[in-house]
């Protein structure tokens, strides 16, 4: 509101988490408390309100899951 004093304001201070090959795409947030998973991917310019699955990729503000990554098959090399 008008004339609140935002230095005692609460904030939400909290670590970001980015598991073991988890990739985030440039311009991207993501918010305090979020935990990438591994291997996830995070798509350019997201905005990343929850918790990433391991293995997904995910895009979009805000940021949902668009697709599965999954192994690669020996016959397809």
């Amino acid at each position: 509101h008008i004339g609140d004093d935002y230095s005692i304001v609460g904030y939400n201070i909290k670590p970001i988490v980015l598991k073991k090959g988890s990739l985030v795409g440039m311009d991207s947030f993501v918010m305090p408390g979020v935990t990438v998973g591994e291997g996830a991917i995070v798509g350019a310019g997201s905005l990343v309100t929850k918790d990433v699955p391991a293995w997904t990729i995910v895009a979009g503000r805000p940021a949902k899951v668009i697709r599965e990554i999954t192994e690669r098959n020996k016959t397809e090399q």
